[in-house]
């Protein structure tokens, strides 16, 4: 096939047409031919007297999502050279383009780059003629529209006041695990067991002050329900602090503080037998409080919870449990 391959419209035609096809790319997602104008080439200070206007045009412009793209240069059959591989770069950098990544094939050369990387890791792929079959899953990998929407995300730039260095200004996710360490005797069962944290938010109030939400996922649904019919399938946590901190001795401390209405009959879950319920005893009114004490290290909180607690039989008690949270 190749020897039938002489121009880089022949290219176009035989190779790289079929090709965005097989990817997944219609004809509505692909720009071909857009002229593009450099208003003036210079190196250093400008001098608009001599240097002089540059005009260009990209072979192919492969649209993954409206604000996704990256940019293909055909060339005529043969070894790719440095002024080719630049030459798409320009392209791929154009303000009107604006491409996350090029790719220059010549029929017997096919490379795929990063745009914006160091030009020693900007390299992704590269591949023969003879290769293209076996190689087609990794090159589907890098630019098919489902893998250019996967590693390159939106993003937002977030102008707000960082809740520690490293972070945004909010937290929109967070995830993690609380593990028990200390408890009554009669509730000596719960240490060593460990709640996920499987979602959450740390984000500044109104007023001042930090505000951390966590979402448990318990491991019956006994317990899970039980916590729906408190009011506690989420915990919220406050600090007057305006900044999380990153000093070991010197953590931000949250506290929580809840009102429990137990009604006499209500199912309870069992400590000691998985998924069991018993109907409370007795109707009550009790009151809780729960300090959570931490730091952060990069994107991870490292804390410790302290709830303190009234049972009518048994008195004021106190449970500690060790806490991990990662923040994105």
């Amino acid at each position: 096939m190749l020897e039938h391959l002489k121009t880089e419209m022949d290219v176009r035609e035989v190779v790289i047409r079929p090709l965005l096809e097989k990817l997944g790319y219609s004809p509505a997602m692909v720009i071909t031919e857009r002229p593009l104008i450099y208003n003036r080439f210079f190196l250093g200070g400008k001098k608009p007297k001599t240097d002089r206007p540059l005009r260009g045009r990209a072979d192919y412009i492969c649209e993954a999502s409206p604000r996704l793209r990256w940019v293909i240069e055909a060339k005529a059959p043969g070894e790719i050279t440095d002024d080719e591989r630049e030459q798409a770069y320009s392209y791929a950098v154009h303000a009107e383009i604006r491409a996350v990544l090029f790719c220059v094939i010549s029929a017997t050369h096919f490379e795929v780059y990063q745009t914006l990387a160091t030009p020693e890791t900007a390299l992704l792929l590269s591949f023969t003629w003879e290769e293209r079959d076996k190689m087609f899953d990794s090159l589907a990998n890098i630019v098919s529209p489902a893998a250019i929407k996967r590693d390159f995300k939106e993003y937002v730039i977030d102008s707000g006041v960082a809740l520690a260095p490293g972070l945004r200004s909010y937290v929109s996710s967070l995830h993690g695990k609380q593990t028990y360490t200390a408890a009554p005797e009669y509730l000596g069962v719960i240490i060593g067991t460990s709640v996920v944290i499987t979602g959450g938010t740390i984000v500044r109030g109104v007023a001042g002050g930090i505000m951390m939400r966590l979402i448990p996922t318990h491991v019956t649904k006994a317990i899970s329900d039980f916590a729906n019919t408190m009011g506690i399938s989420e915990v919220l946590f406050f600090t007057e602090a305006e900044a999380l901190s990153t000093d070991p001795t010197k953590p931000t401390v949250f506290v929580s503080n809840k009102e429990f209405a137990f009604k006499e009959g209500m199912p309870v879950p069992s400590l000691t037998f998985f998924n069991a319920t018993f109907p409370a005893p007795l109707t009550m009114n009790s009151k809780a409080s729960a300090e959570l004490i931490g730091f952060v290290d990069g994107n991870v909180f490292h804390g410790a919870i302290v709830a303190h607690a009234v049972n009518p039989e048994y008195g004021p008690f106190e449970i500690r449990a060790d806490i991990e949270l990662t923040l994105n």
